[in-house]
């Protein structure tokens, strides 16, 4: 079985491809009732600036594709391998609107291999499926001079695996002046790992003032013991560890995760590892409180992982004990052809490999750069340490990954994108799928952060606000702003309308929320304090702003002050012990609307002196019955009003039910539009109802 003169043609090697056209008419949808060689013509939208892709014509529709498939005299292995990839997913698919078009195409930075696109959707091309190839000599050496792609080792602690990581270092070294700090000395963190010649070397160092260079680790934890891990850097056993660590009287062997990190850390020649669970004092059992060691050096943490030489992600370890390293069972894939290919050109000749990328990835390939799937984008803390670092290194479940501030790339080959993951850092290229050539605002970048943060694991409450506390104190220099636990004052108005997605929090086990309740973790104004609970993590989310209409709306309450009380030894970025807004702000009573209430849909409704409010509340929290709603004290407190069509932005307060210690205290419960019109001629002025809120909490 060969190749047809359609798939034969196609320049696997080819640096200059032809432009996708503006205008093409592409093939129509297989489909058993209607004629499979119908073509449409698309044509893009005016103003539409398409990604720049480049592409070969191939078959037109699906019975050509399966005819050079299944040709009896010489069948095409490439088109039988497209053919049953594709057709079988079709045919899967629900919606004939978005069944297959076949259009073999290239783009820019892939130019080694060949896509699959679909039809263009309201001026948008969507990507649903694309092959990639690994190319081997008879002899078993690569074409990797002369193709990007490759097959992926089985075992990522392998010397190829090494040898791809090697490369990406040193043309980093060499050729990147954006990332920062490379092989050059720094001012190095409070304490570090001395990772030596061998395992008998390991001690902590305690660095003063010295610079130099060093790795930094990125990894899950996992679930702690009941007295913690063992190998932990407590206040009981520091000066030990000062002289040495044994790692078998320790228990620092059983934690794989970071005695691989000790030996990759020695490959790269560096002497010295950052990992916190030994370069920060611990507390003596996971539910005490954190140390005031903690408080002091959690801060720290965007200077600490932007100045890593390297940061290592073990991304797809669960725990401390699963090792960087992991073995992948599907390096190979199922569907795949080998056939020779031929460049007379280059005088190479050898086997080539030609499979389907995964589907969902190259349907939306910001799945790559999220890491989707991986066990290091489900922890907190893991966010702030890749958007922090200027280089590093992933071990992921399927292969590496590689991110700096220059370009995006993947182990395979089959993925390379100029840019990284978004960041405010000026250095950084940013990157944009669809090439529109806008930079994104710091303003909405901070809220798609605050957004995946979210919904991320947090083992103590408490550290809800710390563990995105370096990536903050780097947004505050962008904004040269004061931050104010989660919010900003330059903003605070229009940063109170936030709000979260369904399904919401349950009220049952936030209602005793209060300053000295051991669940605190940020004051109820702040999107911080919002936790969902294990089964809603998927589908939760936090809004910081719910739409642009806070930002450009008039502001009608005034902010007047803050009283924000840090951790000891903590600073604004830290933990927050309590924090207290101070606002003018008109105050409306409401009472809820039961026959309007739908508890089952989130929908409540509200009334104000006997005027039905026309706009349904979104509250905070999943309640378990209306009466739960209705025994509440609820007032809406105005923040601003939207000038195109008169609508008031509220936040719904409701006081705090520790009384006793907390007198005339408020806490945030929802949000709330109100028409103008809803309010008579009470409104704009709302005569009588201002109020200075002084203890919103």
């Amino acid at each position: 079985m060969g190749l047809c003169d359609i798939c034969r043609g196609i320049g696997f090697d080819n640096a200059v491809m032809p432009p996708f056209p503006r205008e093409y008419r592409l093939p129509g949808l297989p489909d058993d009732d209607e004629d499979d060689d119908e073509l449409f013509y698309v044509e893009l939208k005016e103003g539409y600036s398409p990604p720049i892709i480049f592409g070969y014509s191939h078959y037109q529709s699906l019975h050509d594709l399966k005819d050079s498939a299944y040709d009896d005299d010489d069948p095409c292995g490439l088109c039988l391998l497209i053919y049953q990839e594709f057709h079988e997913r079709w045919k899967a698919m629900k919606d004939p609107l978005s069944k297959w078009r076949f259009f073999i195409t290239s783009r820019e930075h892939n130019q080694q291999g060949f896509q699959v696109w679909t039809d263009w959707h309201h001026g948008r091309m969507l990507r649903v499926g694309a092959f990639g190839y690994a190319a081997k000599n008879d002899d078993g050496s690569s074409f990797s001079k002369s193709y990007r792609g490759r097959m992926v080792s089985r075992y990522a602690s392998s010397d190829a695996c090494w040898d791809v990581a090697e490369n990406w270092i040193d043309k980093c070294d060499e050729k990147h002046d954006n990332c920062p700090p490379g092989p050059g000395d720094v001012e190095l963190p409070t304490r570090l790992i001395y990772v030596g010649k061998d395992d008998s070397d390991l001690k902590i160092v305690e660095t003063g003032t010295k610079s130099g260079s060093y790795v930094a680790l990125s990894y899950s934890w996992g679930h702690q013991p009941k007295n913690g891990f063992s190998y932990r850097l407590t206040e009981a056993n520091h000066d030990e560890y000062n002289s040495s660590i044994d790692i078998d009287s320790t228990g620092l062997k059983s934690a794989k995760t970071i005695m691989e990190a000790i030996k990759i850390t020695r490959k790269l020649g560096k002497k010295y590892l950052w990992v916190d669970a030994l370069c920060i004092e611990q507390a003596p059992h996971p539910d005490d409180p954190a140390t005031d060691d903690f408080h002091s050096e959690a801060p720290k943490m965007a200077q600490y992982y932007s100045n890593a030489y390297l940061t290592i992600s073990a991304a797809a370890s669960k725990t401390s004990s699963d090792g960087v390293y992991n073995d992948r069972n599907d390096y190979i894939p199922d569907s795949h052809y080998t056939f020779t290919h031929h460049n007379d050109d280059k005088g190479i000749s050898g086997k080539m490999i030609v499979y389907p990328l995964p589907l969902d990835k190259e349907n939306i390939l910001n799945a790559y750069i999220g890491l989707e799937g991986e066990r290091i984008v489900s922890r907190a803390w893991t966010l702030q340490e890749r958007v922090l670092s200027s280089r590093t290194l992933f071990y992921a479940s399927d292969q590496m990954y590689w991110e700096c501030n220059e370009y995006f790339a993947c182990e395979n080959g089959a993925v390379r994108f100029k840019g990284r993951m978004n960041t405010v850092d000026k250095n950084t290229r940013q990157i944009d799928i669809w090439d529109s050539g806008r930079k994104q605002d710091p303003k909405e970048l901070w809220a798609t952060h605050v957004e995946s943060y979210s919904t991320r694991e947090m083992y103590r409450p408490s550290d809800k606000l710390v563990a995105i506390g370096g990536l903050a104190s780097m947004f505050a220099k962008v904004f040269k702003d004061k931050y104010l636990a989660g919010l900003w004052e330059k903003t605070v108005i229009a940063d109170l309308w936030w709000k979260p997605t369904n399904p919401f929090m349950k009220w049952s086990d936030a209602e005793d929320w209060s300053p000295n309740s051991g669940e605190y973790r940020a004051p109820s104004w702040s999107w911080a304090a919002f936790n969902f609970d294990d089964d809603f993590k998927e589908e939760g989310g936090i809004a910081p702003t719910a739409d642009n209409r806070a930002i450009d709306a008039e502001e009608v309450a005034v902010y007047k002050g803050n009283t924000i009380k840090v951790a000891k030894g903590s600073n604004s970025f830290g933990t927050v012990e309590s924090g207290e807004l101070q606002l003018n702000v008109p105050v409306l009573h409401l009472r809820l609307d039961q026959d309007r209430t739908h508890l089952s849909r989130g929908e409540f409704a509200f009334t104000w002196k006997k005027r039905e409010l026309h706009y349904k509340a979104e509250l905070d929290f999943e309640f378990d019955s209306v009466d739960d709603v209705d025994d509440l004290e609820i007032q809406a407190a105005v923040l601003s009003r939207t000038t195109d069509d008169g609508t008031y932005l509220c936040v719904l307060i409701t006081p705090v039910s520790d009384t006793s210690n907390y007198p005339d205290y408020y806490r945030r419960l929802g949000t709330m539009w109100i028409r103008e019109s809803d309010l008579g001629r009470h409104a704009p002025d709302f005569e009588g109802h201002w109020w200075y809120l002084e203890n919103f909490v």
